[in-house]
């Protein structure tokens, strides 16, 4: 069996011959770990020495220590914070990304000094990625926030400050031409196939993907604890995701694994599924992430309600659902649209070649004579006047909203047998026509064709 590799490890030994391992990642302190290598307790020491790493707990001061109250002491303070120890791993690594390079371009200038117009221009900085403009505002204003709760300064600069305006190109979903060009280059048995089969079929992040292993099924479930917000799911398993995993190797704790058996990282996954759809000749705008936003356009299209689709996906909003879904919607929304003008111009056709009366002629012309209130003249019509109530004006205009043009027509017209039918009577301002001969036409109905077409 081929030996995971670990980053950020070194093994030797000391001047006593003794094995020595260390997590030494740069920046940070170096941390002993247990050996033998690749044992249980060094599995364990390295896991807690590179989330350690990861929350930025083991960062190393710069050489001179970092100035009272400067924005680089700021940061070091904000790493020891419980809001920031409570971020996702993914968060963390992101929020560390921006706020070191800051620490190191700016930590010397001091807290108090800091105004409105230094975090302008430090976004004017990057115009031309509007994107890290935002994110860098939005640290500073956590940062600033941080020191107002330490009583460092008394107010907070970055909050009269606008975010920079952009238009951001969403992930698109995938076609189903593009979902059988993968599946055509990549068959059962395959890594990708079975990559793209849980992205797919699970509704799920990268970042979940590659954390899902045989101890997640349980019960015909795939049990999985969102990363980025810790939403607990359990989803039913789809037939063709059943097919990929009966493929999937044994030998390991994750379904997916590197050529030298370790899990992925959610870069390396990435750009290794990039690399992957390249192979099988997809666009380059069909980017993994929507795989998720297929599925939720694939439960959108089947009828599910925008609940149904949030206990697969895991938003924690429907708002995020309806994002997500809303051209799915649109197209099902335009279909049904259709359908119904479709059917009303085929009801017309049919009456036109029969010689038939327009089946919609009059429909939405009804003369309703307006509801008024009556008021007792005596009473002056004031407050202490006798008037209509109002809840009998509701009911009245509630007989106008529940009337219906064909049970109109079939009290209208009586029965070639002569038989009358018995039907409630029609709103008010509807004229009933006097029965005609058996055989002609009935009055109410007696409008051109042509009338109410589309």
């Amino acid at each position: 069996m081929i030996a995971p590799r670990l980053r950020y490890v070194e093994q030797f030994r000391d001047r006593h011959g003794k094995p020595r391992i260390y997590y030494r990642r740069p920046g940070h302190r170096k941390v002993p770990l247990a050996g033998p290598f690749g044992s249980p307790a060094f599995l364990a020491a390295y896991t807690a020495a590179h989330a350690a790493a990861e929350a930025g707990t083991t960062l190393i001061p710069s050489k001179k220590g970092e100035v009272p109250r400067s924005l680089g002491a700021l940061i070091v303070d904000y790493y020891g914070s419980t809001e920031y120890r409570a971020l996702a791993p993914s968060s963390l690594k992101a929020y560390r990304a921006v706020l070191e390079r800051l620490r190191v371009e700016h930590g010397h200038r001091m807290v108090a000094e800091m105004e409105r117009k230094h975090v302008v221009r430090l976004m004017d900085d990057k115009a031309d990625v509007p994107g890290a403009a935002n994110r860098l505002r939005q640290m500073l204003r956590q940062l600033m926030q941080h020191a107002v709760e330490r009583a460092w300064r008394s107010d907070n600069p970055v909050l009269t400050v606008r975010k920079a305006k952009y238009k951001k190109e969403p992930h698109r979903a995938w076609t189903e031409a593009e979902i059988a060009q993968l599946e055509a280059r990549w068959p059962l048995g395959t890594t990708p196939r079975l990559a793209f089969a849980l992205l797919l079929y699970t509704g799920q992040r990268l970042s979940d993907a590659i954390r899902m292993g045989r101890p997640s099924l349980r019960g015909g479930l795939i049990h999985v604890v969102q990363q980025k917000t810790g939403t607990p799911l359990a989803i039913p398993l789809h037939p063709r995701l059943h097919d990929a995993l009966a493929h999937a190797p044994a030998d390991h704790l994750t379904f997916l694994t590197t050529q030298w058996g370790a899990a992925f990282t959610a870069a390396g996954f990435s750009n290794w599924l990039r690399d992957k759809m390249n192979d099988a000749a997809l666009p380059p705008d069909c980017k993994a992430h929507g795989l998720r936003k297929t599925a939720a356009r694939m439960l959108a299209e089947a009828g599910c309600s925008p609940h149904q689709i949030q206990s697969i996906t895991g938003h924690k909003t429907l708002t995020e659902v309806t994002r997500y879904t809303a051209e799915a919607n649109q197209q099902h929304l335009a279909a049904e649209a259709m359908k119904k003008v479709t059917r009303m111009q085929t009801r017309i056709e049919r009456a036109r070649k029969k010689g038939l009366p327009n089946p919609l002629a009059g429909v939405g012309q009804l003369d309703v004579q307006p509801i008024e209130r009556k008021e007792n003249v005596a009473g002056g019509g004031g407050a202490e006047g006798n008037r209509t109530p109002d809840l009998l004006i509701a009911n009245e205009a509630l007989s106008h909203l529940s009337y219906s043009p064909r049970r109109a027509r079939r009290a209208e017209c009586p029965s070639p047998q002569g038989k009358s039918r018995r039907l409630p009577p029609g709103p008010v301002g509807v004229q009933r026509c006097s029965p005609p001969t058996h055989g002609s036409p009935c009055p109410s109905l007696s409008g051109s064709l042509g009338s109410a077409g589309f």
